[in-house]
Order: C-alpha cells, then structure tokens, then sequence
C-alpha cells in the first residue's frame, strides 16, 4: 500500500513551481514486495526524470519489518482467554498493513499484537478519529491483567 499524505509545492496559484515535496508511506506484508516496490518507485522516477527534464530525487527509510503474531503464543491466548469467557477476542478476516515498530521487538522474543477495539469510531489517522477513554480503557486493562494470568 502506497500513500501519500504531505505534497508541499510552490507559493502561489498561477506560477509553476520551482520545487515540489511528496511524503507518504510504503507497507507491505512481505520484504521482498517492500523492496520490489521501493527498487520500482527508485525506476520509476528515473524514468519521469529522463522524460520530463526534471530532478527527481527519492529518500525512503527501511521502515519497520512486517508483524506476524508467534502461532503457539496466539492460540495459547486465544484458547485460554476465550475458554473462560473473560474476554471476548476477535480474528480479523484479513490481515492488516498497519506499520508498527513491535516488529522490532519480535525480532528479539516470540510476541503477538493485538487491537483493542474502539468501537464505532473513524479510520485511525483521520482527522475525525476520536474514541470514548471511559469505555475502552478499563477494558484495555482488564484483557492486560487476563493476559498476564496466563500460563
């Protein structure tokens, strides 16, 4: 998934900018797709340069390695927290290009992440997002202690 959520350029309505700066985001689910992609925007680029008579320049960081919850420890919780009804836990249908530096840790120690759900809210990253603290926190706090217990 490529977006691009910053494109600063120019001063002023009716002059063609000298400059243009386009921010945005890369994930992917597999390491070789990210660099599949990063390597094509790089040709791509090239090739706008090549045509247009223009400098074009890309800077991309490595970003974070794709989450993939540790199978045992997940069906450990998902048994366990679920036989107990303390806590009722969703799979998602389809997996999710969220960016998150957990990943790093899982490089290190077997982890799995969760989403505490908010309810009916807007897409995180909106300019709407907004969630009720008084209603999803205690329940963050109480899925943390059940999860603590565990074995």
């Amino acid at each position: 998934m490529l977006k691009f959520g910053v494109m600063r350029s120019g001063g002023d309505r009716n002059f063609i900018s000298g400059e243009t700066i386009l921010q945005g985001g890369l994930r992917t689910y597999q390491e070789t797709t990210y660099q599949y992609c990063r390597e094509s925007l790089i040709q791509i680029s090239g090739e706008l340069s090549r045509e247009t008579g223009c400098q074009i320049s890309v800077s991309m960081s490595d970003g974070w390695d794709a989450v993939w919850n540790h199978e045992k420890l997940y069906k450990n919780i998902l048994n366990n927290l679920n036989k107990n009804n303390k806590i009722k836990l969703l799979k998602l249908k389809n997996p999710v290009l969220a960016s998150e530096d957990f990943s790093f840790y899982q490089n290190r120690t077997p982890g799995v992440l969760f989403f505490l759900g908010v309810g009916d809210a807007p897409e995180l990253y909106s300019p709407a997002f907004d969630f009720h603290d008084e209603l999803v926190l205690p329940k963050g706090l109480e899925f943390l202690q059940n999860l603590a217990l565990l074995n």
